[in-house]
């Protein structure tokens, strides 16, 4: 990292750091990641972890990251499910009943916030409110039938996010974004919001966390069209890392360019 990107980087007093593809891989955490955040803190740097990724709750994420050696806590971190969980409450209060087509950890920050949730045997049977999608790996024909089947029948539609993939160690794997894709066009409706990046809605509870002014906040991804739109949509600088979903010829072809663009966080440490 060259003297002039690395006085540029030390201006900032908040940083927005995504997870699949920034910190870790699948399972395997990305080299010097967890002395860049040591530096950080040392500079007493506000750090906010952000992730499109709804299958764990924001308590997994803390494990998971002080596994790899980067201590942090709850009120650091952000999910595109508790995201989600928040815009429900906010605009339709806790008396709803909702479908999750997703994993546990969406399943288990919905039920934190008071929301009921309808088994898909039961949904097809009961008065459904709302239909939450997120990241299935467990996916089967018959959750997808009762998702479409309640929001033709009048349940909302929402999206944690619309990722096409997500990045682990065997490569990009499908991600939320197919699921929600088959439901698009399954009932011929479009989510009433998909909460994840690059929507403004998780930038700025994000940004009223940190409490720092966007121009003054760095927003640290590896996807151009979620990490990197969503900064520019809240005026926040970015930082593209090649170590997810993104390489150097997807940078050329995109009329969407980063502030910052690096092999991997490791170069900050050098």
């Amino acid at each position: 990292m060259d003297m002039e990107l690395k006085k540029e980087f030390q201006k900032f007093d908040g940083f927005i750091f995504d997870c699949d593809g920034v910190i870790w891989r699948g399972e395997t955490k990305i080299e010097e990641v967890d002395k860049v955040i040591e530096i950080l803190r040392k500079k007493n740097k506000k750090i906010i972890f952000l992730t499109n990724n709804s299958t764990k709750t924001r308590k997994d994420y803390v494990r998971k990251l002080n596994a790899f050696g980067i201590k942090t806590n709850v009120n650091e971190v952000i999910t595109s499910g508790y995201a989600t969980g928040q815009y429900l409450k906010r605009k339709y209060g806790i008396n709803l009943k909702i479908l999750i087509i997703g994993e546990n950890g969406l399943k288990e920050e919905m039920r934190n916030f008071g929301f009921t949730i309808i088994s898909e045997d039961n949904s097809w049977s009961s008065k459904v409110d709302a239909v939450v999608v997120g990241l299935d790996r467990q996916l089967t024909y018959d959750k997808l039938a009762a998702g479409a089947y309640a929001i033709l029948n009048g349940a909302k539609f929402i999206a944690t996010n619309a990722d096409p993939n997500i990045p682990t160690e065997k490569g990009l794997l499908p991600g939320a974004g197919a699921i929600v894709s088959f439901l698009e066009t399954a009932t011929g409706t479009k989510p009433e919001i998909i909460v994840g990046k690059p929507n403004v809605e998780i930038m700025n509870f994000a940004l009223r966390i940190l409490n720092v002014e966007p121009e003054n906040v760095l927003v640290i991804g590896d996807r151009i069209e979620t990490d990197i739109l969503a900064a520019k949509r809240v005026g926040c600088k970015s930082l593209l890392v090649l170590t997810g979903a993104t390489n150097l010829n997807d940078i050329k072809r995109s009329k969407i360019k980063p502030n910052f663009i690096l092999k991997s966080l490791a170069e900050i440490t050098v």
